[in-house]
This record gives structure tokens, sequence and C-alpha cells, in this order.
């Protein structure tokens, strides 16, 4: 016979025993539930310690040679892990002719998910500041429109393409359609662009391969016209003063061949990068095109560089339209995503 002083050891030690077994579980359930989060970390930092990654090399028809990296690093604000998809040119090693954002793997416990080459691109972050100025003069001009759904609007010409984000962001813009087409010289690039930048040519996408000068002359002969010119091809001889638009694109005949491209409300816009003598090389592109565009004015989107935009339409510039435009900009900069007033703002006078 148990005495009640028996029992109520008994009672003690099991109830002991229950108590033990649920601190126990307890922690090892939090335990097993920070693991992956600590072991995700760590297979960041991984990524991180390798990068940058070359995943790619080659010459493209010139013997330009470049170069595709993967760079992994940690957001300075956010502490996550981010990683970029870089197209460098070797003669410029410091500077990316185009770069993207990768879409991290939500499981990165195994090495085939850590490869970075494998990860998609995420082409409705525009990484580079240039391309999304670019895009945003047209909708600031009123040359492109969003409420037109007829591929016989919105219709771009491009000269280079680089990796194709600009291409490649025009994509995902499903609420209406852009048309565009790009003229690139080398087929090596246009290569790339789809091996390792995620392009796609569609019909309302399409890739040239063709020298821009010649095309244009043939699209002159067949009577073609465009809403909007992007003027982006560039040497990759960082020796000239002029790296942006190329020599020949500076020549009087082809300034005049695109300005006969242009419709008569349609735009341009020229990215213009000089090495030497930065502002007298960008007045005398802007005095060049301003003999064949009603209106040409420059605008600043960084501290550095200006972009060349000109309209057939008279008194169509900053000085004179500058509220217009910003209200332009700021609507759009809803529509599509793209942060972009605030910069222009701080180096432009929208009065």
């Amino acid at each position: 016979m148990f005495s009640f002083a028996k029992i109520c050891r008994l009672w003690s030690f099991y109830k002991f025993l229950f108590v033990f077994a649920v601190i126990f579980c307890t922690v090892q359930y939090f335990l097993l539930n920070a693991g992956p989060t600590t072991s995700r970390r760590q297979h960041e930092d991984k990524i991180i310690s390798k990068s940058p990654i070359v995943i790619h090399r080659f010459c493209g028809l010139f013997k330009d040679c470049y170069h595709v990296s993967d760079v992994a690093r940690r957001n300075a604000k956010s502490d996550r892990l981010e990683v970029s998809r870089d197209f460098i040119s070797d003669t410029l090693p410091n500077g990316a002719l185009t770069r993207v954002h990768l879409q991290i793997p939500e499981d990165l416990s195994n090495d085939q998910n850590r490869d970075t080459s494998k990860w998609e691109v995420n082409k409705r972050l525009i990484s580079m500041p240039l391309i999304k100025y670019m895009l945003a003069s047209g909708f600031m001009l009123e040359v492109l429109k969003e409420e037109t759904k007829d591929p016989n609007h919105n219709r771009i010409l491009s000269f280079g393409l680089g990796g194709g984000a600009l291409q490649n962001f025009i994509a995902e813009l499903h609420q209406f359609t852009i048309n565009i087409t790009t003229v690139e010289i080398d087929p090596t690039i246009a290569e790339v662009g789809q091996r390792f930048f995620g392009f796609r040519p569609t019909d309302t996408n399409r890739v040239i391969i063709a020298d821009g000068i010649e095309y244009s002359k043939e699209l002159k002969d067949k009577g073609e016209s465009f809403d909007f010119i992007i003027l982006d091809a560039s040497s990759s001889d960082h020796t000239k003063e002029v790296v942006c638009p190329i020599e020949q694109f500076r020549e009087p005949e082809i300034i005049s061949t695109m300005a006969e491209l242009v419709k008569p409300n349609g735009g341009l816009v020229v990215n213009i990068y000089a090495v030497k003598k930065v502002y007298e090389n960008e007045e005398k592109i802007l005095f060049a095109f301003s003999r064949e565009f009603a209106s040409c004015f420059l605008m600043r989107y960084s501290a550095e560089q200006r972009l060349l935009i000109c309209s057939h339409r008279f008194n169509w510039d900053l000085k004179e339209q500058g509220k217009r435009f910003h209200q332009n900009l700021q609507r759009h900069e809803m529509l599509i995503g793209l942060k972009i007033t605030e910069t222009l703002y701080k180096y432009n006078s929208f009065q």
C-alpha cells in the first residue's frame, strides 16, 4: 500500500518530469526553427565571399573584350543579400555597361541553388539610372503614351543593346504596348544579352544585327518613322574625348537621317559620355542636333553626366515646359515604377 507521503513524492517527481519535458521540447523547437535563419545567412556569406564571380568572358566583333560578373553584397540599409549581374568592358573594369539584379532563390542550402549563374534576372528592376532617365524622357516629352495598345504607336528605335536591361523592362510593361526595334552591330553582344541577361526577342521587342548608320538609311528610304529614338551607341576606346555617342552618330548626315525618322510630334534622347572637356563636348553635341530639331536641351541626371533630349515640337524644352514635364514625370513615376523625379529635380530647374 502506498502511503499518502509516497503518492505526493511520486506526483512531485512526475510533475518535475513533465515540466522538464515541456521545457526541453520548447528549447528544441526554437533551436530547430532558428537553425535555417542562421544557416541561410552563412550560405549568403559564402556567396558574398566569392564575389565577384566571373561567369563568362568573350571578345566581340571588333576584338573588344568583355566579361560578365555576378556581384554579391549586403544592402547597407536592410542588410539583405543583393546580387547583381554586370556586363563589363575589360578596358573599363570599374564601370558596368549593363547591370541587372538577380532573383535570389528561397533555398540556398545546396550548391546548385547557390550557383548564381543559374539565377533568373529581375526584369522589373532597373539598376542603372541612365536607363531609367532615357525611357522616362519619352513619357516626359509625351511621345510615349500609356493609354495605347496599338503596336503602330509607341514605336521606339534604339541604337545599342548591351545586356538588354531596357528591353527587358519594356517587355514587363504589360499595361500598354511599346514597339521597340533595337539595332546592335555586334552579334556576340546580342548572344550574351539572351544567354546571361534574360533578353527574349518578340514581335514587338526585336533586335536587328546591323550597322546602325546603314540601317538608319534603309529605314529612311522605306519611309519608316518612330515616336522615339534612343541613341546609346558607345565606343570601347576610352582614350577618346567622347565615348558615347560614337563619332559616326555625331556626323551631320546621320543626325539629319535620324531627325527624318522621328515623327512630327516625336522625340529623341542621346546618352552623352564625354571623358575629356565634358561641358564643351556636351555643348557641341547639343548644337549639332539643334540644327535638325525644333527643340533640344541638356538634362542632368548625375553630377557628371547629362542627356541630350530633342523634339520636333517648338518650345518643347525645360525652359518653356518645365512644370508640364515635371507633372508628366511624376505621373509616370507611379505608373511604371521608376523613381526619378527627386534626382532630376535636384539637378534641373522645372519652373
